[in-house]
């Protein structure tokens, strides 16, 4: 896996011409917009996005799946976009990189399910036991153990791959959608409260 996969964003607030576009690299991206704030809120920030991405994910994934409409699978892209930021700012929150991570090789089997049923619970599973650790480790005050935070984060990426494989898309592509979504409700790419309340993104602000 490229360890620093591009997405082309716009760098200047309220155009989206070639002009004004420019390929950067997704971690520092999310970097850029991740909110300021002090390091157990930051920590607590990413625990809660993973866990909540899941929802969206499981009621995204029931909308496609069996029936993979246009307007289904772009949904789903959408969902595993915010999985892809928020893994993506626990890989920074923690000091890894995709190459730290994949170096786990922990086995990802879930022995009896199809691919597909494999990527899902998979993926379910160890988006929950990523924001376990975050909140055993800030809420509780456990000691962190990196190795059972790479172990995580290498599984979910695991299980993100194979569902990409299985919806016959890729990475980079989901990258992309989440970064055309992020810079459209982020101004110039700089987070406010304001535009994550707004959501300029969403029809309604949904």
């Amino acid at each position: 896996m490229n360890p620093s996969i591009f997405v082309n964003v716009s760098t200047c607030p309220g155009s989206s011409t070639n002009l004004t576009r420019e390929s950067v690299r997704y971690d520092d991206f999310v970097r850029q917009l991740l909110k300021p704030d002090s390091i157990k809120m930051t920590a607590l920030h990413i625990g809660l996005g993973i866990s909540g991405e899941a929802l969206e994910f499981v009621e995204a994934f029931d909308k496609w799946y069996g029936r993979p409409k246009s307007e289904a699978i772009t949904h789903l892209i959408e969902e595993l976009g915010d999985f892809e930021f928020y893994l993506q700012a626990a890989q920074t929150f923690y000091g890894v990189t995709d190459v730290d991570t994949l170096s786990c090789n922990s086995p990802v089997v879930n022995p009896g399910t199809s691919a597909i049923g494999s990527a899902y619970l998979g993926i379910l599973a160890e988006s929950g036991n990523l924001s376990d650790l975050v909140k055993k480790e800030f809420i509780c005050g456990k000691p962190r153990d990196m190795k059972l935070v790479l172990t995580a984060m290498y599984r979910l990426r695991s299980y993100l791959l194979g569902m990409y494989h299985e919806m016959s898309t890729d990475r980079a592509h989901v990258l992309q959608c989440n970064a055309l979504k992020l810079e459209t409700r982020y101004a110039g790419l700089v987070y406010s409260a304001e535009a994550a309340i707004a959501r300029a993104d969403k029809p309604t602000g949904e």
